[in-house]
C-alpha cells in the first residue's frame, strides 16, 4: 500500500524457557515408572526484543485512530519456531520456574501463571561473528526505530550499531529500551552522534533501580515527590543522566506505579498512583512476570505513531495500566491443558482483561534550573494551594463524605488507621518501616542488637499510634508490642523489667517493639537522666541484672519523646541555635565517636554562652551518644498550626491553621467519629453506599479552623467525648460542650469561631 510505513524493533533478543512442575500421579491403577516421580514440562518462548515487537503490534492493532498502515520488519522477521531446536545455542536463554497463584482464583476461573522463581541465563556458545543477524539493512518508508539494548550483546556488535546509524539518519522516531549499564555504552553514544534534526524524536525508557545501581542518589519509596526531586538534581549533576537527557526525552519508570519524565522542550512531569508508594503494586501479587517495561514501551511508542500523536505524559499512564494489566493477567495458557505457551499481548484495551483502573495523576515537576531551596521543600499538597475558604471547604468535604474521593490528586499513605498525607510525614513513617522491614528480614545473621527509632512530636500528636499502626502491617513475623511510660519509672531496676519481658517475647519466637514513652523525662535530678542506662542495651543488645550480663535478642526500642518536639530540638543543646529545619528524616546520625547529630549550622548565629554548663550538662547526660546510636527518626507534625506549642493564648490572635493542617485535622476528626460508632451511628446513615457524616456548618468550622488544641488530638477526642451525641442523627452547635469546658481544651478562638454562624 502506498501509504504503508516500516517500524523496525531490533535488539537483544532472549530465549525464554517456562518450566511447569507438574506433580506426580494420583490415578492409581496401571502406570509408568515415570509417574511416580514429580514431571516437569518446558515451553520455549521469545523474549527481549522478539517480545517487545509482538506486544507494539497488538498496541498498534488496538489503537482507535492509527492514522497508517503498519508492517514491521524486525527481529521477528528474522525468527521462526524451527530457529529454537536448531539455533537455539546462537541465544542468550533464560530459565523461570512458574506456577500457578492460587490464592487469585476465582469460582468460574482458576488462578493466573506468574514466575514463581527465576534461574537464571545461560550465554549463547555461538560467537557473535557466526550468529544469524536479526536486522533489515535497508527500509523504506520508515516510521520508527525501536531498540532494545538489554546490554546483552548488540551494543557490543559493531556491525549492529552502524547499521542502526545508517537506519536512525531517516527515522522520525526512535524509542529505546535502554537497560543497565547505562555507562560505557557505545550505542548511546552513536545516538549522541546523529546529525540533529528538528522533525526526529528520540525516547529513551530507563528503569530508576537501573539508575540507582549506577550510582544515582534516587530515594526508593519515601514519597513520590523525594524521588521526582531526587531525579531531577541527579540531571544536572550526574553525567549518565545528563547524557541521555542531551540524547532525546528520558521516561525513569518507578516499577508499575509511577514514572518521571524528563523533555527536553517541555516542564518535567511525574504520572504517579497516589495511592500507592513505588513497586508496592508488584508486592501485592504472587509471583512475578518479565515482560512489564517491554509492554510500557510498546504502548508508549504505539501513541506517538498514532495520527495525531497523543502527548507523550497523556500516554503514560495506560501504558502504566498495560504493565499492570500484564503482571496481573500473567502467561497465557492452553485452554484444555493450561499449559503456558506465551507471554499475555491483549493488555492494551481497557477491555482487556483483567480490568485495571487508571488510578495515575499527572503534574509538573519544578524546573530543571528551579533553585535547590524550592526543589528540597517542593510538595505535591502545597505546590498549588488552595485558597483558605477553598481549604476549609475541602476539608468539610473529606470529615463529611472522606478522603477518597476528595484527595485524588495528592499522595496518600496508609497504614491500618493511619493516614497521612503531609510529604514530609509519609516520608518519615514510610523510612520507618523500610527499616523495620530490613532488621526482620536480616534476623538470623550476627549477634543480635536491637533496632533504635526515635518518634518525636507534641503532645497528644499520635507518636505511638503511628507506630503501631506500622508494625500491624508487617506480616512477615509476629510483632508484640510493650508500652513502658518512663515518668513511671522509679529506679533503673524498672527499666531491666522491661529488657526482661523483651527477652522473654523473643525466647517465645515473638518480635518485641518496646516503646519508651517520654524518654527524654528527667531523672532524679539530672535532666536527661534516663538515657545512659539505654546507652550498653541499643549498643550492645545486653543488660545486667544484678551483675549478670543477658542478651536482649531481636528487638527494636521506640523512644518517644516527651520533651523535645523534634529531633533536632533533642540532638543539639538549648542554648545553641534555635533555628531548627523540622524534618523527616530517614537518615540517623552515623553510629560513631563524632557527633554529628549536636552540631550546629556553621552559618546559624550560635548565642553566647553555647559552652556554658547547660552544654556540659548535654555532653555529659549522654545525648550525643544516644542520638549516634539511633538508625532513624520521624517527626510528628500533630493537629496544630507549627511553631505555636510554646506561645500564649494572648499571642495567638490572628493565627489560623494552613491548609495542611486542616486537613490533618479532618482526617483525623471523621476517624474519632467512627470510632465512636456506638455514639454516632445515628448521624451517619449510608447515602448512596457511603457513610455521610451529617454535622452542623458551625460546628466543622470551630472543629477545623481553631487555633490551638492544647493537647493535640487528646483534645479533639475530648471534645468529642464530651458532647451529646449518643442517639442524635445530627452534630450541632447545641451538641457540644459549655464555653467553660470547652476552655479546658481549645483557645479562645473556638468559641469565637462558632458564635460568627
Amino acid at each position: 500500500m502506498a501509504d504503508e510505513k516500516t517500524i523496525v524493533v531490533i535488539g537483544d533478543v532472549t530465549l525464554d524457557w517456562l518450566q511447569e512442575e507438574i506433580p506426580r500421579s494420583q490415578t492409581g491403577g496401571e502406570r509408568h515408572n515415570y509417574e511416580l516421580y514429580p514431571g516437569f514440562r518446558w515451553t520455549p518462548v521469545w523474549g527481549g526484543a522478539a517480545l517487545v515487537e509482538r506486544l507494539l503490534n497488538a498496541a498498534i492493532n488496538t489503537s482507535p485512530s492509527p492514522g497508517a498502515q503498519f508492517k514491521f520488519d524486525g527481529v521477528n522477521a528474522r525468527l521462526s519456531d524451527k530457529m529454537i531446536t536448531e539455533n537455539a545455542p546462537e541465544f542468550l536463554q533464560s530459565l523461570a520456574i512458574v506456577k500457578e497463584v492460587v490464592e487469585e482464583a476465582t469460582e468460574d476461573q482458576k488462578g493466573p501463571i506468574r514466575v514463581d522463581s527465576f534461574r537464571g541465563f545461560m550465554e549463547a556458545s555461538v560467537k557473535p561473528k557466526d550468529r544469524k543477524k536479526l536486522y533489515p539493512t535497508e527500509v523504506s518508508s520508515l516510521a520508527c526505530i525501536v531498540v532494545d539494548d538489554a546490554a546483552n550483546g548488540c551494543r557490543d556488535d559493531k556491525d549492529f550499531a552502524d547499521n542502526l546509524m545508517k537506519l536512525a539518519a531517516d527515522a522520525p522516531l526512535i524509542v529505546v529500551k535502554l537497560n543497565r549499564p547505562l555507562d560505557h555504552n557505545d550505542l548511546t553514544k552513536k545516538l549522541a552522534d546523529l546529525n540533529p534534526k528538528s522533525e526526529r524524536r528520540i525516547i529513551i525508557v530507563v528503569n530508576a533501580d537501573d539508575l540507582r545501581d549506577q550510582g544515582l542518589d534516587i530515594s526508593r519509596r519515601l514519597s513520590w515527590e523525594r524521588s521526582a526531586i531526587d531525579l531531577i538534581l541527579a540531571a544536572n549533576t550526574s553525567p549518565i543522566l545528563r547524557d541521555l537527557s542531551k540524547i532525546g526525552d528520558v521516561v525513569a519508570r518507578f516499577g508499575n506505579d509511577g514514572c518521571a519524565v524528563l523533555e527536553r522542550n517541555n516542564q518535567p512531569c511525574l504520572v504517579f498512583d497516589p495511592r500507592r508508594a513505588e513497586d508496592t503494586y508488584n508486592l501485592d501479587l504472587g509471583g512475578t512476570m518479565p515482560g512489564a517495561t517491554s509492554a510500557f514501551t510498546a504502548y508508549v511508542t504505539a501513541s506517538l505513531l498514532q495520527q495525531p500523536a497523543i502527548p507523550l505524559r497523556l500516554a503514560l499512564p495506560l501504558a502504566l495500566c498495560a504493565s499492570r494489566r500484564l503482571l496481573k493477567r500473567g502467561f497465557h495458557t492452553h485452554e484444555t491443558t493450561r499449559q503456558p505457551i506465551d507471554y499475555p499481548l491483549h493488555v492494551f484495551r481497557e477491555t482487556d482483561k483483567p480490568k485495571i483502573e487508571n488510578d495515575f495523576v499527572t503534574i509538573d515537576l519544578p524546573a530543571r534550573d528551579a533553585s535547590p531551596d524550592l526543589l528540597k521543600d517542593w510538595s505535591i499538597l502545597t505546590a498549588n494551594p488552595p485558597e483558605p475558604d477553598h481549604a476549609l471547604s475541602l476539608a468539610k468535604d473529606i470529615v463529611r463524605d472522606g478522603h477518597k474521593d476528595h484527595l485524588k490528586q495528592v499522595p496518600v499513605a496508609e497504614f491500618g488507621k493511619l493516614l497521612l498525607i503531609d510529604r514530609r510525614e509519609i516520608e518519615g513513617y514510610r523510612s520507618i518501616e523500610n527499616l523495620l522491614r530490613e532488621y526482620i528480614k536480616s534476623r538470623h545473621g550476627k549477634k543480635p542488637r536491637p533496632l533504635s527509632i526515635g518518634v518525636f512530636g507534641p503532645p497528644g500528636s499520635g507518636k505511638s499510634f503511628g507506630i503501631k499502626e506500622i508494625a500491624g502491617c508487617i506480616k512477615e513475623t509476629e510483632i508484640r508490642i510493650l508500652p513502658f511510660n518512663l515518668t513511671q519509672f522509679d529506679k533503673p531496676s524498672d527499666l531491666i523489667g522491661a529488657l526482661r519481658t523483651a527477652r522473654d517475647e523473643t525466647l517465645k519466637g515473638r518480635f518485641p517493639l518496646l516503646i519508651f514513652d517520654e524518654f527524654d523525662c528527667p531523672f532524679e535530678s539530672d535532666r536527661w537522666g534516663w538515657l545512659k542506662f539505654f546507652l550498653a542495651p541499643m549498643q550492645d543488645g545486653e543488660f545486667n541484672d544484678n551483675g549478670r550480663i543477658h542478651p536482649i535478642g531481636n528487638a527494636i526500642f521506640v523512644f518517644a519523646g516527651g520533651i523535645a518536639y523534634t529531633f533536632e530540638d533533642f540532638a543539639k543543646p538549648k542554648n545553641a541555635s534555635s533555628q531548627t529545619d523540622v524534618e523527616s528524616n530517614s537518615t540517623p546520625p552515623a553510629e560513631s565517636n563524632s557527633k554529628p547529630s549536636t552540631e550546629t549550622n556553621s552559618s546559624a548565629p550560635v548565642q553566647s554562652g553555647s559552652k556554658s554548663a547547660e552544654d556540659s550538662d548535654f555532653k555529659k547526660a549522654k545525648v550525643p551518644d544516644f542520638a549516634s546510636r539511633l538508625k532513624g527518626y520521624v517527626n510528628v507534625a500533630g493537629i496544630n498550626p507549627p511553631f505555636i506549642d510554646h506561645l500564649d493564648d494572648p499571642q495567638l490572635e490572628g493565627i489560623e491553621p494552613d491548609s495542611v493542617c486542616m486537613v490533618r485535622r479532618a482526617i483525623l476528626l471523621r476517624s474519632l467519629l467512627f470510632d465512636q460508632e456506638h455514639r454516632t451511628r445515628n448521624m451517619n446513615p449510608i447515602t448512596k453506599g457511603k457513610n455521610r457524616l451529617d454535622i452542623d456548618d458551625a460546628v466543622l468550622n470551630a472543629l477545623l479552623r481553631a487555633t490551638r488544641y492544647r493537647y493535640g488530638a487528646r483534645s479533639l477526642e475530648s471534645i468529642l467525648i464530651m458532647s451529646r451525641l449518643t442517639d442524635r442523627d445530627y452534630f450541632g452547635v447545641a451538641s457540644l460542650p459549655s464555653d467553660e469546658q470547652l476552655k479546658i481544651h481549645v483557645d479562645g478562638s473556638f468559641v469565637k469561631i462558632l458564635k460568627k454562624r
